[in-house]
């Protein structure tokens, strides 16, 4: 199942209640993703992840190993993908992916990593004031429908 924490206001807690919900879930023994779409990148914050997220370390071109996921072991396993939360940048990272086939190809191959593994709920931190239609969904969420294991789950 994937739920989407959306809110037209900035400030009224999306981050806690997907931290929340993720963890849970997790301890009810569901293996649980949460993938911190936020540019703001709070809930990787509070996960102690202070590295780049997955999209400016592809852009980037930086080859070290991932430190922008994170995995917290309960009853269930609850991971954390930073997925943007690199602020601003994140809209001249949006550019340069889409123009870039084999960025592109790179950034999914490496998120299809994370979202393919065993986990049956996805919860996605959002930022705010977003649509269906705005970047930040666009870049994503196409790429999780891609992957057959988690079409199942939305």
């Amino acid at each position: 199942m994937r739920l989407s924490i959306l809110s037209t206001k900035g400030g009224i807690g999306k981050s806690t209640i997907s931290a929340l919900l993720g963890k849970f879930f997790a301890e009810k023994g569901q293996n649980t993703l949460i993938i911190d779409r936020d540019p703001l990148g709070w809930i990787s914050k509070l996960a102690k992840i202070f590295d780049k997220g997955l999209l400016a370390r592809i852009v980037d071109g930086d080859k070290s190993p991932c430190n922008c996921y994170t995995e917290i072991k309960l009853n269930g396993k609850l991971g954390i993908l930073k997925f943007y939360g690199d602020g601003p940048r994140f809209y001249v990272d949006y550019e340069i992916i889409n123009k870039n086939k084999d960025l592109k190809n790179k950034l999914e191959e490496e998120y299809r990593k994370k979202v393919t593994q065993d986990y049956k709920y996805f919860i996605v931190d959002n930022p705010s004031n977003v649509s269906w239609e705005d970047e930040e969904v666009q870049l994503e969420f196409p790429m999780f429908k891609k992957n057959p294991s988690t079409r199942k789950n939305f």
